[in-house]
C-alpha cells in the first residue's frame, strides 16, 4: 500500500526515495483517513518513553515542551496546509 502511495503522489520511483520530506508527506497523505487511529501509537510511545527515563524530568523540561507545541499549533493554523489532497 504505501509504495503504491509513494508512486501515486511521486515520492517514490525505482532509485528510491527522492526526499524524505516529499516522501513522509505522502506517507501521512495515504494515512490521512486513518490518522487518529496512530493517536494511541504516539500515546503509548510517550509513556514507554517517560517510564524509561532514569529520573522524574524537571518542571522546566514540561513547560519548554508545552510551549513548542503551542507555538508549533500557532505557526501550523497560520500557514496552509501542505499536504497533497
Amino acid at each position: 500500500m504505501s509504495t503504491v502511495a509513494l508512486a501515486r503522489f511521486g515520492a517514490f520511483d525505482r532509485a528510491g526515495w527522492r526526499d524524505p520530506v516529499s516522501a513522509l508527506g505522502a506517507l501521512m497523505a495515504a494515512e490521512r483517513a486513518r490518522l487518529f487511529l496512530w493517536l494511541p501509537v504516539g500515546m503509548a510511545g510517550g509513556v514507554a518513553w517517560y517510564f524509561a527515563l532514569a529520573a522524574e524530568p524537571p518542571v522546566w523540561a514540561g513547560l519548554v515542551a508545552l510551549a513548542f507545541g503551542l507555538g508549533t499549533i500557532a505557526l501550523a493554523r497560520r500557514a496552509p496546509l501542505a499536504l497533497p489532497v
